[in-house]
């Protein structure tokens, strides 16, 4: 029952695989591509380097057989010096430091820093400089470029620092069955190269930065993150803050005193209401759909929610979140199986947006057939009970003043 998937057809980057002894898929390296035919120094390696990691963590794809397995990612002396940890578990992470990278102390203690937050690193392309040593000693894996080389005088430099450090060694460039069984015989651990698989472009579609804070905000209030970090999620966007607190403060709540930060307004409302409008006012904006589309899914959200509190269940909120998601392909045109795959919701509440299982499932399914009756059959409406009559017209009421509350 899932919605029909949407064309993707931006291209985000490439990946080419890393392969172990027995020729299995070790990991993947990204590599920066984009439809205008830019290359990593067009734009810039720092900018290249982003755009990357941004596609590779946040994007909408199809093709997710690299995110199962390590990838290697090139950063420059900028990025590791920045300390932007990146927000990704380091279990799939590789960080390989370009061969144009000056190793001096700044550098030595930027990768200290990282491997102590649990990245690994490679050192790419490298040629056994003696100023590398202090990176090599660190390092989980070191590249050589085995194109054109010597293989003789490659296998005496690597035994030399193979007695010395403990990491793995990769042959890149491996171009034929012959050059792979030579490094193979040699020792090397894992090889790359046409050989074994040429660059694959991936395609899809990036999630803009709204759009990544509606699913930031869904997975750190379905976690039990405390109060705080809830706050400090939401704070991240200052638009937001003040459209949440403008909500909360207005006639919607009744509230003892007005709101004034968002920590207050966890306290006051709960962290399933606070997710509720973070959530909504996140997706509007990220959203480039009509206003239609907007009051289409407000309103079977909010029909979900009032029509779960009528009917005597215990989870009205829930009920909401699943109305709202269900219109994630209306109001950001991405696939929702794949929008789900990026935030962590319960298994309830993603049953029932898929597969309309459960007691929240037959309450989407009840708000989907009621606007199927408004759109087709309005003349039949009356024919359904009181209950769900007044909750969809209180829903209804509830989405104009949201909607105009947000203009």
């Amino acid at each position: 029952m899932n919605s029909a998937t949407p064309p993707f057809d931006n291209i985000l980057l490439a990946s080419q695989g890393i392969y172990d002894r027995q020729r299995r898929l070790f990991g993947t390296e990204l590599l920066f591509r984009n439809e205008h035919g830019h290359s990593a120094m067009d734009v810039g390696e720092s900018t290249a380097t982003s755009e990357v990691l941004i596609n590779h963590c946040s994007s909408i794809t199809h093709e997710i057989e690299h995110l199962n397995r390590p990838a290697f990612v090139n950063v420059t002396a900028d990025f590791l010096l920045s300390e932007a940890f990146l927000p990704v578990d380091p279990t799939f992470i590789v960080i390989e430091l370009v061969e144009r990278i000056d190793v001096n102390s700044k550098v030595i203690n930027a990768v200290k820093a990282w491997k102590n937050h649990g990245f690994r690193f490679a050192l790419d392309d490298f040629e056994f400089d003696s100023s590398w040593d202090p990176l090599v000693e660190m390092a989980d894996i070191v590249k050589i470029d085995v194109l054109d080389q010597d293989f003789e005088d490659i296998y005496q430099r690597k035994t030399y620092l193979h007695d010395r450090f403990d990491c793995r060694w990769l042959a890149e460039r491996v171009e034929t069955e012959e050059e792979f069984n030579i490094y193979h015989q040699q020792g090397f651990d894992l090889f790359q190269g046409y050989f074994l698989g040429k660059p694959k472009s991936i395609t899809g579609k990036t999630i803009r930065p709204e759009q990544a804070s509606a699913a930031e905000i869904l997975r750190v209030t379905n976690t039990d993150a405390d109060i705080d970090e809830i706050a400090k999620v939401v704070g991240r966007d200052p638009a937001l803050s003040l459209q949440i607190l403008k909500i909360i403060n207005s006639s919607l709540y009744s509230l003892p005193r007005e709101v004034d930060s968002i920590k207050q307004a966890v306290v006051f409302l709960g962290i399933d209401q606070l997710r509720k409008w973070a959530v909504v006012i996140s997706l509007l904006k990220a959203s480039r759909t009509s206003i239609e589309a907007h009051r289409l899914v407000l309103n079977r959200a909010k029909f979900c929610e009032l029509y779960s509190r009528a009917s005597g269940e215990n989870n009205p909120d829930r009920a909401f979140i699943v109305g709202l998601l269900s219109g994630i392909q209306i109001l950001l045109n991405v696939d929702t199986l794949m929008f789900l795959d990026k935030i962590s919701v319960s298994e309830e509440i993603r049953a029932a947006v898929l597969n309309r299982d459960g007691a929240l499932g037959k309450m989407l399914s009840l708000a989907l057939n009621l606007e199927r009756i408004i759109n087709m059959r309005a003349d039949t409406l009356q024919q359904n009970s009181r209950a769900i009559l007044d909750s969809y017209h209180q829903a209804f009421h509830w989405t104009e003043e949201i909607l105009r509350s947000l203009k």
